[in-house]
């Protein structure tokens, strides 16, 4: 036996993609109908988006009702199957149609890339949506992991284009090839993606505070001798550091605890400290080899029971500026919830001229250049 002719349409209602006009006509062939269903589903994961649809009958007898696709949130072809309920309730498959949804266009690219901080501006243009744009969204991350991931909202501008500023500060300040993608959300609420790109952050002429040291002790006590300052053993003694050999090692097992680089303590200290002669605001008898808590105003700073704890102090002070992470050892550095954390993640934005943002540990200019230049001896010894 052969089904009568039952004709199954679907139409963009009005043009936007938003609400889909589907109708049966010829349904009372097959005989007397008590309801009409329409089962409506994109292609796209299976039948995980179903909706039945009822639906009301007009005076010329067509079977009407209207697909919502915010109710979907798909792109691409939608499959719609009828079904009549027949007296006795039995529901009877009576035809099929088909209907699509396109999906958002879009190009990204970027530009504006600052050599000095990494960030750069994502630009998302060409944005077309037969729906309308509800949200244009960038998600960018570095890590292979996309544990910096961070999804930003485009704000459109005045020439129809849609921009976002990328900072690798809120990232980690990871270096490498950035990620971007976008996605349109349209006025149906179908978020499809559109385009990608990538851009590379490439600081790498920036020392990093927080890694692997690269140094070793025996450079850090040739570095102090090659100055030709006597070290001060009758000083540093009372407070457990009688040689610079013990002074180093103090450096290097600290550092290492909070997975601060040696190298970069050090040549602070050595700064800050004029080679352990002191003699500004702090004295040496504070054990403060960093000028914690030594102001412009003249305040001498904090003092320390020893030697140690005065080179935890600083390394843990370091590691406020250049890290989220906590701290493992128990906190020794008075003014360590001052520090607005992860605003100098590199050595050269110490100096706060030089910071991107403003924040630092010293006021002078090239602060932190002058001791990634100290660094760079250091090594060769």
């Amino acid at each position: 036996m052969k089904l009568p002719d039952v004709k199954v349409s679907a139409g963009d209602a009005a043009g936007t993609q938003s609400d889909f006009q589907i109708k049966a006509s010829g349904v009372g062939k097959i005989g007397p109908v008590q309801e009409v269903n329409f089962a409506v589903w994109s292609t796209v994961g299976g039948q995980d988006d179903l909706v039945w649809y009822g639906s009301s009958q007009d005076s010329n007898g067509v079977w009407n009702t209207t697909a919502h696709i915010n109710q979907h949130k798909s792109i691409g072809t939608y499959i719609v199957d009828v079904y009549a309920r027949l007296a006795g309730g039995i529901d009877k498959y009576i035809g099929t149609t088909t209907f699509n949804v396109e999906a958002a266009k879009a190009n990204v690219s970027t530009s504006s890339y600052n050599t000095t901080t990494g960030g750069f501006l994502v630009t998302v243009s060409g944005v077309s949506s037969k729906s309308g744009v509800s949200k244009v969204l960038v998600p960018v991350w570095c890590a292979s992991n996309q544990s910096d991931l961070i999804w930003y909202e485009a704000e459109k501008q005045s020439n129809g284009t849609y921009t976002v500023s990328i900072d690798p500060g809120k990232h980690g300040n990871h270096v490498g090839m950035y990620q971007i993608h976008t996605y349109i959300v349209g006025g149906n609420a179908v978020m499809n993606f559109a385009d990608l790109t990538t851009q590379i952050v490439n600081v790498a002429n920036y020392y990093e505070i927080m890694g692997t040291t690269t140094t070793t002790v025996a450079q850090m006590v040739r570095y102090y001798q090659k100055s030709g300052i006597t070290y001060p053993t009758a000083e540093l003694s009372k407070g457990g550091a009688g040689t610079i050999d013990t002074f180093c090692q103090m450096y290097y097992d600290e550092a290492a605890a909070e997975g601060v680089r040696a190298e970069v303590a050090f040549c602070q200290a050595m700064k800050e400290t004029g080679w352990l002669k002191f003699g500004g605001q702090v004295s040496i008898s504070q054990y403060n080899f960093s000028g914690l808590g030594a102001t412009d105003d003249g305040a001498s700073g904090a003092s320390f029971p020893d030697v140690r704890t005065g080179i935890r102090a600083q390394i843990q002070h370091l590691k406020a500026y250049a890290s989220k992470a906590s701290l493992n050892n128990t906190c020794v550095d008075p003014r360590f919830d001052k520090v607005t954390r992860n605003t100098a993640p590199f050595v050269q934005w110490l100096g706060t001229k030089e910071n991107p943002k403003g924040y630092g540990w010293a006021t002078s200019a090239n602060y932190g250049a002058s001791i990634v230049t100290m660094i760079d001896v250091l090594k060769t010894k």
